[in-house]
């Protein structure tokens, strides 16, 4: 069974086999926000598409991926899209998890 995203801003986050991760929805992130956050260390990258499943980012991809996308984060909070690479953005939100991981939520719109 997969499941798909339904709805942004996203309530909660979840794995592919359907686990739920008990993780809390934090600050909104910049794109300096998340290049300090790099700087410390590597951190997992999660998508959230509309009717598509969480795209999770493999720790080890973390880097190349950040230079990807970089220029597609919506630092301001009125989201023009044609002042975006492809014409979509993400939102980026940090989310604190119970175990320290340090996950960033990324939520396109398009």
């Amino acid at each position: 069974m997969v499941k798909y995203v339904n709805r942004i801003p996203l309530r909660n986050l979840w794995t592919d086999d359907l686990k739920e991760i008990k993780a809390k929805r934090g600050r909104r992130l910049t794109t300096s926000d998340i290049q300090s956050m790099l700087q410390v260390g590597t951190v997992t990258f999660v998508v959230a598409n509309l009717g598509t499943p969480l795209q999770w980012i493999q720790l080890d991809e973390c880097f190349r991926f950040w230079k990807s996308i970089k220029n597609n984060i919506a630092d301001e909070e009125e989201i023009f899209l044609d002042n975006y690479p492809d014409e979509f953005a993400y939102v980026a939100t940090e989310w604190n998890e119970e175990s320290g991981e340090r996950i960033i939520l990324l939520e396109t719109h398009h």
